[in-house]
């Protein structure tokens, strides 16, 4: 996104958007680390080897976005892992933190409520079916 510097309410408004983010990053980071989320080497990934998703997206990322000075220079997939894996981590944490809270939220159990009464099973057990 290319904001005219000499837009300053876009301008504003873009720098208050990437502040906000970044700092929603850092509590959810910081409430990870207070509940012992974590993630291990295994889950943020393959060893790096061919077919590897994440540092080919990167590799393919990298090579849409940023052409200019290194251009020349030769990019490995041990440079991408070292470059991006600390990003794919805080996101790999984030999503468990997230998706531990939603499930703390949500009771799916079948004994955490009664069976549906249906006309079947309401004619079975003599009761009238709920409406």
């Amino acid at each position: 996104m290319r904001v005219d510097p000499g837009d300053s309410v876009a301008f504003g408004k873009l720098r208050s958007d990437v502040l906000n983010q970044l700092v929603e990053k850092e509590v959810l980071l910081a409430e990870a680390t207070r509940q012992a989320v974590t993630v291990t080497n295994a889950d943020s990934g393959p060893s790096g080897g061919p077919g590897d998703p994440e540092l080919e997206a990167a590799a393919r990322l990298r090579s849409r976005s940023i052409r200019r000075p290194w251009r020349t220079r030769e990019t490995t997939k041990a440079d991408l892992r070292k470059r991006y894996e600390p990003d794919v981590r805080d996101q790999l944490i984030i999503s468990r933190l997230v998706s531990k809270e939603v499930q703390s939220k949500v009771d799916a159990s079948p004994m955490s409520r009664s069976a549906p009464i249906t006309p079947r099973t309401a004619i079975r057990s003599g009761r009238s079916p709920r409406r």
